[in-house]
């Protein structure tokens, strides 16, 4: 029997079709959750006429992470920041991005270890925060159809 997942570690790559960018270091929580579709009735003028159909489940990727502001530029090492990356990114034409995220970690997603590879649409995340504490932005970025899970390398 396979063990529960225990969030430790993740892997979240974006891509806006210019490159793969990895933003786990930003991340404090991320999940992709289902949002149920509405049951829609209709219902007619028979004793027994009554229609009822649940609309199809929409999916978001919820983050919540720092709010790190850099754009990579200097210095080199530390990468662009996700908070910019989503605010670069929301309202543009580079606004839906790739997403590839591994709760298990760095894992090559397997069967035992599976990964989520979706469209997303960026979010533009908030900017500031309570005194004396890290500024945190926390956004639910709608996914477009259903996430896949990976149960092997991504091709």
């Amino acid at each position: 029997m396979g063990k529960p997942l225990f969030m430790q570690h993740v892997s979240i790559t974006l891509d806006d079709g210019t490159g793969e960018q990895s933003f786990e270091c930003d991340v404090h929580a991320a999940t992709v959750e289902a949002e149920p579709g509405d049951v829609v009735t209709y219902v007619t003028l028979c004793p027994d006429g009554t229609y009822s159909q649940a609309a199809a489940d929409t999916f978001v990727f919820h983050v919540i992470g720092a709010q790190r502001w850099s754009d990579g530029a200097a210095p080199a090492t530390d990468g662009m920041g996700l908070a910019r990356y989503l605010d670069d990114h929301a309202g543009t034409d580079l606004s839906e991005l790739t997403c590839v995220y591994n709760a298990h970690g760095d894992a090559v997603p397997s069967p035992e270890f599976p990964a989520k590879r979706f469209t997303c649409i960026a979010q533009h995340p908030a900017y500031g925060g309570e005194r004396d504490t890290w500024a945190e932005f926390d956004v639910s970025m709608p996914i477009t159809g259903n996430p896949e899970t990976l149960t092997a390398a991504p091709v």
